[in-house]
């Protein structure tokens, strides 16, 4: 419908549907790609609102709580689940029934009244000690994946264990009939070595010259610093709707990039409040995106913030694949030139000093279609991972080089405002495909920007031009600056 689009949200206790409407004061129109948003008076955000969109519909989803990653296709909604099927409560004790713990199948065909029209339960999804984390679907297939790994006993209240006793997949299932799901076959991620590794969230790309073929992008979170064990892997699921393999394409790991990793008190320092050493034991590949041509990836990296990755040799790969693709030398953006924020030192290439709250916690990083600008962002489980309920201060840290990340401070998230894109960055059309978190940043590798309620900015080069940053191990990256405008409005 013209002039309308519709967001389908799973909230901790519910799914939604609302209405986006254009912003008071400005025309309904869209702005094409090279437009600015136009400097205004910064306005303070209240905290329980929402500017723009209008409530339509509404359901409880049997008040079930710890909702996960929704999936579309037509008219349906796949609304995954945090937690499981037994009866842990959030103390640790049992008796709280966690009731329809499956993947629900909801009919929004009239948005005013999202319906419950069925689940997806065992022995496929709703199992105890497994959540439904992330959902998928490659629409063209009809093809819905569900990714399933052990849940936490301490913030999913879910039962102790391990992934032995609670193993992980990615379950796919036909949508020939959307409202009834057929279960199709069952994927363990392998990596070359022939070792079982862990996702944690995943990215699916559509080759857009190939409909029957489609990649599915993992991160297997590893704080190891060896090559040989994948912090992401891609694998190829074209074969998946004939009942055929997933098979691997490629793999790569570059935590040994980051400066300290090579020292002997990383990961883990006995000596340190957390145990751990340089980056708190939480640096790795936690969620990516994929350029709609396929040919960069966007790296979410926890502690390690963002990095961008040249996959444009996975985008030209045969399918099915004849071998698996090394990517530890594919990166774009140089480790010690990242943007960085809520690190001590501030510098990309200084080791951070332990930090125990209000750390950096990448979750997600994703294109915005059209423009040259990444929305990321940080992973706030409340108090449990900042002492003040996922508020944060100002952001800091300062640098010289035109190639390396300046955060400046900014005040409020509505006031940001950009320059358009030089010519000689040539503007492409992306397709962003990632679930989102709770904290929201725009970023470009060359200039850094961040508010109080954790939105930042940075520019992204074309790729001709962060070529010529690729770093390599034991050599710097040039020095040479992208051609980018020298000052961005304030």
């Amino acid at each position: 419908m013209r002039g309308r689009l519709w967001t389908f949200v799973a909230a901790a206790a519910a799914l939604s549907v609302g209405m986006a409407a254009p912003a008071s004061g400005m025309a309904a129109r869209a702005a094409g790609p090279t437009a600015a948003v136009p400097a205004g008076p910064i306005q303070p955000i209240q905290p329980g609102t929402a500017l723009n969109f209008r409530l339509v519909g509404h359901n409880a989803l049997f008040n079930r709580g710890m909702n996960a990653a929704l999936a579309l296709y037509k008219n349906f909604a796949y609304v995954g689940n945090r937690t499981d099927a037994s009866n842990t409560c959030p103390d640790g004790t049992t008796g709280c029934a966690h009731v329809h713990p499956g993947v629900l199948i909801l009919d929004a065909k009239d948005p005013a009244n999202p319906t419950v029209v069925g689940e997806i339960g065992p022995p496929y999804e709703g199992n105890v000690g497994i959540t439904s984390r992330e959902l998928r679907v490659w629409p063209s297939q009809k093809i819905l994946m569900v990714m399933n790994f052990r849940c936490s006993h301490v913030i999913h209240a879910c039962p102790p264990g391990n992934d032995t006793t609670f193993p992980f997949n990615i379950n796919f299932f036909s949508l020939k009939d959307p409202a009834h799901p057929q279960f199709i076959e069952s994927y363990t991620p392998t990596d070359q070595a022939g070792v079982r590794v862990k996702p944690h969230e995943m990215f699916l790309w559509a080759d857009p010259s190939n409909e029957n073929r489609a990649l599915l992008y993992l991160s297997t979170p590893t704080l190891s610093t060896s090559p040989a064990r994948p912090n992401l892997m891609v694998v190829d699921i074209s074969q998946v709707p004939q009942g055929g393999p997933v098979t691997e394409v490629a793999e790569g790991n570059w935590n040994g990039l980051y400066p300290g990793t090579s020292q002997a008190n990383y990961p883990f320092d006995p000596t340190s409040p957390n145990g751990c050493g340089p980056y708190d034991c939480n640096l790795f590949v936690h969620s990516m995106s994929v350029t709609a041509d396929g040919t960069e990836a966007f790296l979410s990296m926890e502690a390690g913030q963002f990095l961008i990755l040249d996959t444009s040799s996975v985008a030209a790969a045969p399918s099915p694949p004849t071998g698996v693709i090394s990517l530890n030398n594919d990166l774009i953006t140089n480790p010690a030139s990242r943007p960085v924020w809520l690190q001590n030192p501030p510098s990309p290439s200084a080791v951070p000093q332990n930090c125990l709250k209000n750390c950096p916690n990448g979750h997600s990083a994703i294109l915005i279609p059209g423009t040259h600008f990444v929305l990321t962002t940080d992973e706030v489980y409340g108090t449990f991972t900042d002492r003040v309920s996922g508020a944060r201060g100002d952001g800091h840290g300062s640098s010289t080089s035109p190639t390396r990340p300046t955060l400046r401070s900014w005040r409020n998230t509505r006031s940001l405002r950009t320059r358009a894109p030089s010519a000689a960055a040539p503007e492409t059309t992306r397709s962003p495909n990632s679930s989102p978190a709770t904290r929201r940043t725009i970023r470009r590798p060359s200039r850094t920007w961040r508010s109080s309620t954790g939105t930042r900015a940075v520019c992204r080069p074309s790729i001709s031009q962060t070529r010529r940053t690729r770093p390599r191990r034991g050599s710097s990256p040039p020095r040479r600056s992208p051609r980018w405008p020298s000052r961005i409005p304030r």
